[in-house]
């Protein structure tokens, strides 16, 4: 059995399986994981770090602060983005698998984990 990631702070997984291609550039990457997310405010600005996941898999992280979220405009009016200083601190769970939180296959495409 796969061992149970621990998070050392509040994370939200990203469901980034519809527009995930493995030739992705990091600014890409980072782009398809940081925008256009349904999230509750008073949810959203308790996480301090986001993973973009594929197929119950990591494939960005990204570090973030309650300033760093906004309210998205015009088509994306009602959702909600970050923006963030990239920072190789918490590179190390690029490919960890996270399906006891995120299945492969999924549907749903934001889950959180406020446990610490």
């Amino acid at each position: 059995m796969t061992p149970t990631v621990r998070f050392p702070m509040p994370v939200v997984f990203l469901n980034i399986n519809r527009l995930y291609r493995a030739d992705l550039t990091d600014t890409e990457l980072y782009d398809i994981t940081r925008r256009a997310w349904r999230m509750a405010a008073r949810r959203r600005e308790r996480v301090r770090l986001a993973f973009g996941v594929v197929q119950g898999h990591i494939k960005s992280v990204y570090q973030v602060a309650e300033a760093d979220w906004k309210d998205c405009e015009g088509k994306f009016a009602g959702r909600c983005e970050f923006e963030c200083v990239l920072t190789d601190e918490h590179q190390a769970y690029i490919g960890q698998s996270v399906s006891e939180f995120m299945p492969a296959g999924a549907r749903f495409v934001v889950r959180y984990n406020f446990d610490q």
